[in-house]
């Protein structure tokens, strides 16, 4: 979806079974276009084969992080969090470990995570990860490219900030001000909410 095109480049860098490689890439391009097209159920398969592909071909940490990045958002749709939860930890893990070629997946794999926490609740948990994402969305200029989407993001940052007994006024008005400036925008890409219960 977001990182398709990277996506296919990974899967074929650094693989020691580039047969795994090829049916990684054939997944995780049939799980693309059945989530556009709404099927998350068939798209959480086809990314599980991505990830299973990924991982049975001893490819390297960065094209397996993409893969399970991809798993682990639909899970978490589907209203599976715990297994979301773990596999984007995982996810930030290989990104460290394999950096810097992973480097562009950590942003969004931030962004998902905190937000998987605060729509479940979560929200000590969500904190310190939402900071760390918007941190990586300003060295991205996300507020110069789109930033209505940087304004939404951080209204949650700011519920959870609430939830918690934290100031939020600093990102709050950071919010206000990227709307006021940027007044006949909306948001680039609207992002999928985590259901609270598991369909």
């Amino acid at each position: 979806m977001l990182l398709g095109s990277f996506l296919l480049v990974v899967l074929l860098c650094g693989c020691l079974n580039p047969l795994n490689a090829t049916h990684a890439r054939r997944y995780s391009e049939t799980g693309q276009a059945a989530e556009q097209a709404g099927d998350l159920k068939l798209a959480r398969k086809c990314y599980a084969r991505a990830s299973i592909n990924a991982d049975i071909g001893f490819l390297s940490l960065a094209p397996k992080a993409y893969a399970h990045f991809d798993y682990s958002r639909v899970t978490g749709y589907l209203g599976n969090h715990e297994e979301a939860a773990l596999g984007f930890s995982n996810v930030l893990r290989w990104i460290e470990k394999s950096a810097p070629k992973a480097d562009d997946l950590l942003a969004p794999a931030l962004s998902e995570y905190a937000r998987l926490l605060h729509d479940t609740g979560q929200h000590d948990k969500a904190v310190p990860l939402f900071e760390r994402a918007v941190t990586e969305l300003d060295r991205r200029n996300m507020a110069a490219t789109d930033p209505i989407g940087l304004a939404e993001f951080l209204d949650d940052y700011a519920r959870s900030l609430q939830a918690t007994g934290r100031n939020r006024e600093v990102v709050t008005n950071r919010a206000h001000e990227l709307r006021e400036a940027n007044k006949n925008e909306v948001a680039k890409q609207k992002f999928r909410r985590y259901v609270k219960e598991p369909q």
